[in-house]
């Protein structure tokens, strides 16, 4: 399956790259493609120092990579979330999307879950 993590450049998204990179094409996607090119090359350089298998992790922007996946995970920034879906939109058609998205405040030395008034995350993408 080719699956798109768009914002794969954090750590959950290279994490992700890392878990199913053996398995499936992974595009790691980000609003910059050499941000990505970049971590794509990281991960799949972590993956070979420790198995033969040979795995395909590519990095691209954000638009490309939901425009080429079959599977979508959404994996940026609460505040990043609208931005990014009105980037992808035009190249959406029948992708299977995931949204990883928590809205999350820092606050002091600790992180607040602030639900936005559609409920969460999830459902404000479903809106957009």
């Amino acid at each position: 399956m080719r699956i798109a993590i768009l914002g794969g450049t954090g750590n959950i998204g290279r994490g992700l790259a890392l878990r199913w990179g053996l398995r499936h094409e992974i595009l790691i996607g980000s609003r910059v493609g050499s941000k990505a090119e970049r971590a794509a090359g990281e991960c799949a350089e972590t993956l070979s120092a420790v198995t033969s298998i040979a795995c395909q992790i590519k990095g691209t922007t954000n638009t490309e990579a939901a425009a080429a996946a079959e599977l979508v995970v959404i994996a940026v920034p609460y505040r990043a979330m609208r931005e990014l879906v009105d980037a992808i939109r035009p190249v959406l058609d029948d992708q299977i999307v995931i949204s990883l998205v928590v809205p999350m405040e820092k606050s002091d030395s600790y992180l607040k879950y602030t639900p936005p008034s559609d409920g969460s995350a999830a459902m404000e993408l479903k809106r957009l």
